[in-house]
């Protein structure tokens, strides 16, 4: 079984990225397009796990040459699937990823951005991997995709697909209907916000 350890944001972690940024633009030069920060660790207050996500675009997973230059500045393979490859430095204080499709680069960049931007879903999100940090896994890609359904639903208000959070909406409307001594047991990619809010007595805030 494996544990999940999240640290609270720290404010290094920008200029860790920048590090990061700096020794990988050397190596690529112009074979890169644009090297952005992206995962937990580049949204400001967001606790993660300790390592710096990095997302690389203009470069393709099996282009040899890159691969030969990321090797060289110190960045080795450490996944290699189809239409996704990840390498990472010797103390694994970063990942670096490359996808075959573009689309996976401005989705990472839309979550990012949405989550910087939305303080309420940052805190969903939050929630959510403080909840699951608290379980063992099998695997820690079990973790990674436990978290799905809340990405999703993250997403799809970034996309535009949904009116964003609905707990204060829904919570009123509960508080409308149920006996005032009735428990509520919350299940799903937003457990216990709901129950934190109904928790509240009117009027408070």
């Amino acid at each position: 079984m494996t544990a999940i350890e999240l640290s609270e944001y720290d404010p290094r972690w920008p200029a860790q990225f920048e590090a990061h940024r700096k020794r990988i633009a050397s190596a690529l030069r112009s074979r890169v397009t644009r090297i952005e920060h992206i995962g937990s660790t580049s949204v400001p207050g967001l606790a993660a796990k300790p390592v710096i996500d990095v997302i690389l675009d203009g470069v393709k997973p099996d282009d040899s040459r890159a691969r030969a230059a990321l090797h060289d500045a110190g960045y080795d393979i450490i996944v290699d699937e189809p239409g996704h490859a990840m390498f990472a430095p010797a103390d694994r204080s970063a990942h670096v990823h490359v996808w075959t499709e573009r689309d996976e680069f401005e989705r990472h960049l839309l979550f990012r951005d949405w989550l910087r931007t939305h303080a309420e879903d940052c805190a969903l999100y939050g929630h959510v991997k403080r909840e699951f940090a608290r379980r063992e896994w099998p695997a820690s890609n079990d973790y990674a995709v436990a978290k799905t359904a809340v990405v999703s639903t993250i997403m799809r208000r970034a996309r535009g697909e949904g009116l964003g959070p609905r707990i204060e909406r829904f919570a009123e409307t509960l508080r409308n209907y149920l006996p005032e001594r009735a428990r509520i047991l919350e299940i799903g990619a937003g457990e216990g916000l709901l129950a934190k809010r109904l928790a509240i007595r009117p009027g408070q805030p």
